[in-house]
């Protein structure tokens, strides 16, 4: 911004002040967990399914191998209500409460799907998969333990995506990709109990401009 000070009589320019000025736009309360599969118009209230993928392993028909393993991905991008100007955001994943802590021969940082109507607490009604989430500062997948927080740095310099995020929010604005991959262990059909498994992940973001 300039600002000159004039004389009228005679006409003249007595000064002049120059100052600059940052506007920084901030979308307060609006941050989100943006999943670009399910859709434009989702946001904090977003609940996409994902399948995993499961599949005989290759070489053979699953009658005579009976073993099943899987693998999918799920695209994730977190928007920071800032512009994507935030310094880092914390991620972590994680099961409901509601779900068996450490339950029994699965490994460590792992994550599971349950039989909907068998005890959660039974190896037979239980498929466990791991998950991988991609970190913009080394470019790579890394592997996610459940329950653990992990911070993401220097977001202000990494790549960005403009998207369309919910009816509340008119304008595009810029999030951060941070896609899953999700992994399926191979396991023998018979060991798990017949019916339809059901599985949780939450996903809690917290953005930080400092």
């Amino acid at each position: 911004m300039e600002l000159y000070l004039k004389q009228w009589t005679p006409y003249k320019t007595l000064g002049n002040w120059n100052a600059k000025l940052a506007l920084n736009m901030s979308d307060v309360s609006n941050q989100a967990i943006y999943f670009p599969e399910f859709g434009a118009g989702q946001g904090k209230d977003a609940q996409p399914h994902v399948d995993l993928n499961l599949r005989p392993l290759p070489g053979g028909d699953r009658q005579i191998l009976g073993r099943l393993s899987g693998s999918t991905s799920l695209d994730m991008c977190l928007y920071d209500g800032y512009g994507s100007n935030s310094r880092s955001f914390q991620v972590q994943l994680s099961e409901p409460p509601e779900y068996p802590e450490n339950p029994e021969g699965r490994q460590s940082g792992k994550f599971s799907v349950y039989n909907d109507i068998g005890n959660r607490n039974e190896v037979s009604n239980r498929i466990d998969y791991g998950v991988k989430m991609y970190f913009p500062e080394s470019n790579s997948f890394q592997d996610v333990v459940n329950g653990t927080t992990y911070t993401l740095p220097n977001i202000n310099t990494d790549d960005i995506r403009a998207v369309r995020l919910a009816s509340n929010i008119s304008n595009v604005v810029l999030c951060v990709p941070t896609p899953l991959q999700i992994t399926t262990p191979a396991f023998n059909i018979v060991d798990k109990t017949n019916g339809h498994y059901t599985g949780k992940i939450r996903v809690v973001f917290t953005p930080s401009l400092w």
